[in-house]
């Protein structure tokens, strides 16, 4: 495909669902948002095109696409050896996104949210992209210091990558503001930097200063906040990512855990292991995280896309009498239960 012959418009999906799905709903109220909520986050045009559900075509703006012209078209790729795998006959064939500038799809969708984006900060970089793991972070390697502080400091853990630690860490902060409580949020992803406007994408930095990286955000963070809330990363049984799980499980030092877990899971992401058992891998975390200082799995935050609202219910219901302690759902009023008992902590 020659850049000419990239196509002019979004294609909106909704337009050509059989029936719409259930709203989106703000996870405060748990009504469904508008104009007014979605607002707050995104630039109008984001918001009516976000909205929409009977244009099947969007217009893409000239700008955004002579800024696609740069890295698109992106290659098709024949997938030769999941076809001799899978012994198919068909020819698979898959879409290379990694020859943009920062090596993945997102520039696609961060482009045209810039260039939406009515920001006077931003007119002068709609024509770059930024991509935050190339954030220069100071090489500090850890000391302990964040085992020596009186501030409540609490780490999102899980059993998967993808399981809901970082939302379960924005959730538990916001519920803490509305308090009245000091509380700070610390990223480790890119994600919860655009959030949060500081931190770290902590799986960029090099290994030997990764605990030492998110211990001084810590250590920033509880100058001035009573609680601090610090996003986790991966899985400490996960055989890819454990890495980066212990170094936020050493860097931070936390007193205080939250165990994030998808009711759906059996496999884990990205590998093909079986997901460790639940009262396993929380008894490990509080045995690792206990030589900084003695850490508590306050509760689990127990997410479901597949199981129906009564059964998800019924299997937070077993796996909390299994575990001795709370297992939520992730909805205001979940998050407002732990939110309780951090206060109390």
């Amino acid at each position: 495909m020659s850049s000419p012959l990239i196509p002019r418009h979004w294609y909106n999906v909704t337009a050509d669902l059989p029936e719409l799905g259930e709203p989106y709903l703000d996870p405060v109220s748990g009504r469904p948002v508008g104009d007014d909520s979605l607002g707050e986050l995104f630039a109008p045009d984001l918001v009516e095109q976000e909205l929409e559900q009977s244009r099947r075509l969007v217009p893409i703006p000239d700008e955004v696409l002579d800024m696609y012209a740069r890295w698109r078209p992106t290659p098709v790729v024949r997938a030769v050896a999941l076809e001799r795998a899978l012994g198919t006959r068909c020819r698979i064939f898959y879409k290379y996104e990694g020859s943009s500038p920062i090596g993945s799809h997102k520039a696609n969708s961060g482009v045209a949210q810039a260039y939406y984006t009515p920001s006077r900060e931003l007119a002068d970089v709609t024509d770059r992209i930024v991509e935050l793991r190339h954030r220069a972070v100071p090489e500090r390697v850890a000391s302990g210091a964040a085992a020596r502080l009186d501030a409540t400091v609490l780490l999102t853990v899980g059993s998967d990558c993808a399981s809901g630690k970082m939302t379960t860490a924005i959730e538990l902060w916001h519920r803490l503001v509305d308090r009245s409580l000091a509380a700070q949020f610390v990223a480790t992803g890119q994600t919860g930097m655009y959030i949060a406007g500081d931190g770290v994408a902590i799986d960029a930095v090099r290994a030997d200063f990764a605990a030492g990286a998110v211990e001084q955000l810590v250590l920033d963070a509880a100058e001035r906040h009573r609680y601090v809330l610090v996003e986790g990363q991966g899985s400490l049984l996960h055989p890819a990512y454990s890495g980066v799980s212990l170094a936020l499980l050493h860097g931070a030092a936390p007193d205080l855990l939250v165990f994030c877990h998808d009711l759906d899971r059996s496999r884990l992401a990205y590998f093909d292991d079986a997901v460790a058992d639940v009262a396993e891998e929380i008894d490990l975390l509080e045995q690792l995280a206990g030589h900084r200082r003695k850490a508590t799995v306050l509760g689990v935050v127990a997410m479901s896309r597949e199981f129906d609202p009564a059964a998800a219910s019924a299997e937070r219901r077993r796996l909390a009498m299994r575990l001795g302690r709370p297992v939520v759902a992730p909805t205001p009023d979940g998050y407002g239960e732990l939110a309780g008992l951090i206060a109390e902590f």
